[in-house]
């Protein structure tokens, strides 16, 4: 942590004579001295105390009119005697509470207004000061400046009423006097009231003269006695008094502005070059840091190696050059004084005989040395101000710096220096685990992001950062879905099973694993034997020891740790997804809203907006429907269906779905796609009950399409005909989930399914419709605190949307295929991207009419629209490039060029199996996808960079990819037999300090499945049937990612401003 410097306040001692002359108030003073140092001394003396005293009233006013004007510009600044640092404090425990949070939050704002009271009240006494100080301010004047005169006269012949040569002064010179000290907003009637005032006057004497002649000719004697003019001996005294009292009162206040001015303006240069010049060094050294390589470890080692093999010659011959030195020393005062008491008395005597015969004048000189050292230490430290005040704004500057890079960097040094030198003060688990390539998508358009976000963003939304504590016994004591409980209940279930069915229950024709509740059932005790339960108890004793209590190792440095902390709190910003997986996105608050409303919301004939007593009416009869729909078709439901469906929709914190956009930066100018978040709604049961039977019915379309490997599965025994020519096309739908007819597409799907229920015999058909017209004629969601109602199509979000609109448009499409079934070699569409192999007419013409009839007849479904591409050897599908090579079409994979390639980095909190599953799908994707295998290898090796640049080491990554290329090799002879129930789970949250998986098996086989001098568990028999055997699986659940952390599906409006304050400006 950085030491602060002390707060001075500015010109703190501005009434001592040695402020230095950076100062305003020095500045001032000495412009005083010198103006009257050639002047009597005794009168220099009275002018300068008096200038010096009125200098200082009015830089009294000046500084608390700059106080007060500051907090009329900010009206958020807080007084420093205003703040209030005051937290709700709690543990770990309900930090994360809902309540907690309201608390919170409410204590928040408390403080809040507590404070902008206290700054009302402290800015309106700041005002009653000014007016007091003003008053001072022009008494302090109109007494100095009778003082003034009266010494300046005392030099002059004759004998001259002193007030009536006040009075003239400020008659003749009123406009440059009053121009100057426009800070005490003085005017003329106003000073002779407070010069009466301040002097006991009951009558103010005329003045000589109200303006002097304005020529020689004006001061003649016949001239002087017409206007009445006085002595020309007077006459000449008003100029002279004048110049003397300018230098006096009025120029050095105006230098004293000047310097003010000045010094302001330095202050913001000094913190512009600051924070220009330091943010760009640390920046650029940053951007070298991130994509420097860790070194070699071996190299690294040798380095080392030798260095401290150097190094240790070097101190042993240092080690014996000092022994030799101190041998020879010994030596010869052993020669001389062998005890040493000798040299030691001598020195004493010499002490105290240079003391005692130290003159006088060498104290003198001492005394006047140190009084002198003692006076320049005091002026320096008066005279530091203006210094300490830029040595603040560079200290302000590096501590931002330290907070958002965690180091400053020289700007006298070139970027790779200072990256050198960040790296050689970097901890070797950030230097060996850092990735190397960090970046984000910036679309702040007016707010700039705060410095090195990219830092954090960049180690990509999945990245999950380890928790406080590790896991602990209590939490897997306590918890519910996996830990003890679970596993205890799985054992149990056997023994039930196995004693009173002699089997596991067979589940039913119609079980969809989808639809599965979890039941909370647990078999009676007489069916679990003792045995078991001892051998349970020694399982918990045993992992009492593993899992032991201790701190966790942050992998977020404190830098990354602030500022996710800052992006936590803040409303300005939102951290975005962008669409098709192209990494995390910053943008303002207010821009994306805007957005929201501008691409969608605004749109009245797709969007309804709804009162909150207008949503709430839509919720109560979609919930009413819903109890109906269950009540009416509970015997065409089966019971797992018409569980999961009634469970999943009771008991539901948010009963709506939540709209948020994801940002499409592949395109230009930048486009968004609505999401209708409806996890967790009332709905979403129902959606996926829904989807599980439409899947069935899109299957059954011959345009459908599973993926783009089912595409290349395809491919591999398509031929393209011979003696033709062929050309690839593609087309996209515009928009298609928004823009279905919803009774279009209910019609088409109900004509379709009951036209082929000999397909789909148990299909439940009206329960199936009721609950699409449900799904796409109820859809109500909330935006931040607005309503809204879906009036065409269906929300991308809801389980059933891609089914619905795979099968709506797929019954159109039948009917094309059949029309141009000569020309069309191959149609295949996943979702709303179609693929074709277009055969070409030997004559031209006819195959351009048949081909723009294909093309109007694509689009002739309801007003939804498809652009499609030109017929060409080469076609962009999903994430495939395909080209025509003769008789076969050729695939490699195609990606975006906004791909940032954020894979997870190593350091990264996530289960050890998901490195292996992300290296071993990527080798199934490229070696399955691209049919050339050199295309396969190149971006094989694209991910081992890729992966590498992401911090792993070539020790991590080698033996995953040698495994995952062996089993794809072995793919065919890899058994998939296997179900749940040939495994007991052991279920706990993933922690990096957690025991191994290891650690955990060792320990289960050792205490319950086969421990010493004791029956194996799959010996163990009730009713003379052993359960038999199974393995032992610890299954890894994982902690919030970042993208958890800062999600920004519920726009709250306690996050910023409310999303219904831009309904009227949009």
């Amino acid at each position: 942590m950085s030491t602060q410097t002390k707060r001075t306040r500015l010109d703190a001692t501005a009434a001592s004579p040695s402020d230095a002359p950076t100062t305003p108030m020095a500045s001032a003073r000495q412009s005083i001295s010198t103006s009257v140092e050639s002047l009597q001394p005794e009168i220099a003396t009275i002018l300068k105390r008096l200038g010096v005293e009125f200098l200082v009233s009015l830089h009294k006013l000046y500084s608390k009119q700059r106080q007060v004007a500051k907090f009329e510009d900010d009206t958020s600044l807080i007084p420093i005697s205003a703040r209030v640092n005051f937290t709700l404090k709690c543990s770990k425990l309900v930090e994360q509470d809902e309540e907690y949070t309201n608390l919170a939050t409410e204590t928040n704002d408390i403080v809040k207004n507590f404070q902008m009271d206290l700054r009302k009240k402290i800015v309106a006494t700041a005002k009653l000061e000014v007016i007091a100080l003003k008053k001072v301010a022009v008494d302090t004047f109109t007494r100095n400046l009778r003082m003034a005169i009266e010494a300046l006269l005392v030099c002059e012949s004759g004998s001259y009423d002193i007030d009536k040569v006040v009075h003239t002064l400020i008659r003749v010179y009123d406009n440059r006097l009053f121009g100057f000290i426009g800070t005490l907003d003085l005017t003329l009637d106003n000073m002779l009231a407070t010069y009466k005032r301040v002097h006991t006057l009951t009558t103010f004497p005329a003045p000589f003269l109200t303006e002097l002649p304005s020529s020689q000719t004006d001061t003649s004697d016949g001239n002087r006695s017409m206007r009445n003019l006085p002595p020309q001996a007077t006459l000449v005294l008003f100029p002279k008094l004048w110049r003397v009292l300018e230098t006096v009162f009025v120029i050095p206040f105006s230098l004293y502005l000047n310097v003010s001015d000045r010094n302001a303006k330095s202050i913001e240069l000094k913190t512009l070059s600051d924070t220009f010049f330091k943010t760009k060094s640390t920046d650029d050294s940053e951007m070298q840091v991130e994509s420097e390589p860790p070194a070699d470890p071996v190299l690294i080692k040798d380095l080392i190696r030798k260095q401290v093999s150097s190094e240790t010659k070097r101190l042993t011959n240092e080690v014996n050059r000092l022994k030799s030195a101190l041998a020879n020393q010994q030596s010869k005062n052993g020669s001389r004084d062998p005890s040493g008491a000798l040299k030691k008395k001598s020195g004493k005597l010499n002490q105290v005989a240079g003391y005692n015969n130290a003159s006088a004048d060498d104290k003198k000189k001492k005394t006047a040395a140190s009084t002198k050292k003692k006076s320049q230490l005091s002026s320096k430290k008066r005279s530091g101000d203006f210094q300490t005040q830029l040595k603040r704004v560079e200290e302000s500057v590096s501590n931002k710096l330290v907070q958002f890079y965690g180091y400053t960097a020289d700007p006298s040094r070139t970027p790779r220096h200072n990256a050198y030198v960040r790296m050689s003060n970097m901890p070797l688990f950030d230097y060996w685990n850092r990735p190397t390539n960090r970046a984000f998508h910036n679309l702040t358009s007016f707010l700039p992001p705060p410095p090195n976000l990219r830092s954090l963003l960049g180690l990509g939304l999945g990245f999950i950062p380890t928790p406080f504590r590790p896991t602990s016994l209590k939490t897997l004591l306590e918890d519910d879905n996996g830990g003890f409980l679970h596993l205890e209940r799985s054992l149990r279930l056997k023994f039930f099973f196995t004693a009173v069915a002699q089997n596991d229950p067979d589940p039913a024709p119609n079980w969809n694993p989808k639809l599965h509740v979890r039941s909370d059932w647990m078999p009676p005790d007489k069916f679990f034997p003792d045995l078991m339960l001892r051998r349970l108890r020694n399982f918990t004793v045993k992992m009492a020891q593993l899992f032991r209590r201790k701190k966790s190792v942050p992998n977020l440095s404190r830098v990354h740790r602030n500022a996710l902390e800052y992006l936590k709190s803040q409303s300005d910003f939102i951290i975005a997804t962008c669409d098709k997986n192209l990494g995390p996105a910053i943008i303002e608050r207010d821009k994306y809203i805007e957005l929201a409303f501008r691409d969608h919301l605004n749109d009245s004939s797709t969007y309804q907006r709804l009162s909150i007593e207008e949503a709430s009416l839509h919720l109560f009869e979609n919930r009413s429907r819903l109890d109906k729909w269950l009540e009416d078709h509970k015997e065409e439901l089966t019971d797992q269906e018409h569980t999961f469906v009634s469970s999943k929709s009771q008991d539901i914190e948010d009963p709506l779905p939540y709209f948020y956009l994801l940002m499409k930066v592949h395109k230009t100018p930048l486009k968004t796609r609505p999401i209708v978040s409806y996890s967790g709604s009332l709905f979403h049961a129902l959606g996926v009950w829904t989807d599980t039977y439409l899947q069935s019915v899109a299957k059954s379309f011959r345009s459908y399409l599973k993926s783009s490997f089912d595409l290349v599965t395809k491919f591999k025994t398509f031929r393209l005909p011979s003696g033709r020519r062929c050309r690839l096309f593609t087309a996209d739908a515009t928009s298609m989930y928004t823009n279905i007819d919803t009774d279009a597409a209910l019609s088409a799907i109900y004509d379709y399914i009951l036209n082929n229920q000999n397909k789909f015999p148990t299909l439940p058909l009206t329960p199936l419709m009721e609950a699409l017209e449900m799904i796409m004629k109820r859809n109500v969601f909330q935006f931040g605190d607005t309503f809204w109602l879906q009036l065409i199509g269906v929300a991308m979000g809801a389980p059933p949307a891609p089914s619905i609109a795979t099968v709506s448009f797929a019954t159109h499409e039948e009917k094309i295929l059949d029309k141009f079934d000569n020309y069309l070699g191959l149609y295949k569409r996943y979702i709303d991207d179609v693929f074709g192999v277009w055969i070409c007419d030997s004559d031209p013409a006819k195959d351009e009419r048949k081909w723009r009839r294909f093309v109007r007849l694509l689009n002739d479904w309801h007003g939804l629209e498809w652009k499609v591409s030109d017929r060409s050897d080469t076609a962009i599908f999903l994430d495939l490039t395909l080209q025509i090579d003769g008789s076969v079409i050729t695939s490699t994979i195609y990606e975006k060029v906004n791909n940032l390639h954020l894979y997870l980095p190593a350091r990264s909190a996530h289960p050890p199996g998901v490195l292996y599953g992300l290296v071993a799908g990527s080798v199934y994707r490229a070696l399955s996808l691209c049919s050339d295998p050199s295309d396969a290898q190149n971006h094989l090796q694209q991910l081992w960079r890729h992966l590498r640049a992401r911090g792993y080491s070539l020790s991590a990554l080698k033996p995953l990819f040698t495994k995952a290329l062996r089993n794809y090799r072995n793919r065919d002879q890899t058994s998939t037999s296997a179900t749940s129930s040939d495994y007991w789970f052991f279920k706990l949250n993933y922690h990096p300090q957690d025991p191994s998986s290891r650690l955990i098996q060792d320990a289960w086989n050792n205490t319950v499945a086969a421990p010493r001098l004791s029956k194996p568990l799959k010996d163990i028999d009730l009713m003379f049937k052993p359960i038999g055997h199974r393995r032992f699986i610890v299954c890894y659940r994982r902690f919030p990612t970042l993208g958890n952390l800062l999600s920004y599906r519920k726009l709250l409006p306690t996050s910023g401003r409310s999303v219904s304050s831009f309904t009227e400006e949009l």
